[in-house]
């Protein structure tokens, strides 16, 4: 599956999932594309899963904190938003890249 997300506007949230074996690239192209729908953000609230993404190899550190600055950049110009994440083993590095 990669990733995939989903905007609900009525609790102002966007819902993140990563599934199996995610790549770097994957990572960066799942961010052009939901950065990019006019829809995005559907409120200040971000929730991505990531307790069934698989193997990701190629997600190294520096991977981690370029994507956690896209996404600060990014957040900073939508109003604020907030980011929450569902670790797995392998990931949970990840949730100390985005500033509160």
């Amino acid at each position: 599956m990669g990733i995939a997300y989903r905007l609900d506007p009525r609790l102002g949230c966007t819902f993140v999932v990563w599934d199996r074996t995610v790549t770097a690239e994957v990572w960066r192209a799942h961010l052009d594309r939901m950065f990019s729908d006019p829809a995005f953000p559907a409120g200040r609230r971000c929730l991505a899963d990531l307790s069934t993404a698989g193997e990701a190899p190629s997600i190294t550190g520096e991977i981690i904190e370029e994507m956690g600055k896209r996404f600060n950049v990014e957040f900073e110009v939508r109003t604020l938003m907030r980011l929450a994440m569902i670790p797995n083993g392998q990931l949970g590095k990840g949730a100390t890249t985005h500033r509160p």
